[in-house]
């Protein structure tokens, strides 16, 4: 039986990257969605802005261990 590293170890390059990519957008777009249900008023340009600080903050946090015990990111 295959397993799932073994079936991703057989793919290209180019769908390993097409993979990813399309990762990044959902999680772009799910966090995007957060954010807005947060703050429905934010431009586009603002929510942008506000998804930069999610990333930040999660490195940040990450670097430090999360000691402040939110795990999911919001700030």
């Amino acid at each position: 039986m295959d397993t799932d590293w073994d079936r991703l170890g057989r793919l290209t390059p180019r769908e390993k990257v097409a993979i990813c990519i399309e990762m990044t957008e959902v999680c772009f777009r799910t966090s995007s969605a957060g954010i807005r249900a947060q703050h429905p008023d934010l431009t586009e340009e603002e929510l942008v802005i506000k998804f930069q600080e999610r990333i930040d903050w999660l490195k940040r946090s990450s670097q430090r261990g999360n000691s402040d015990g939110n795990s999911r990111g919001v700030h």
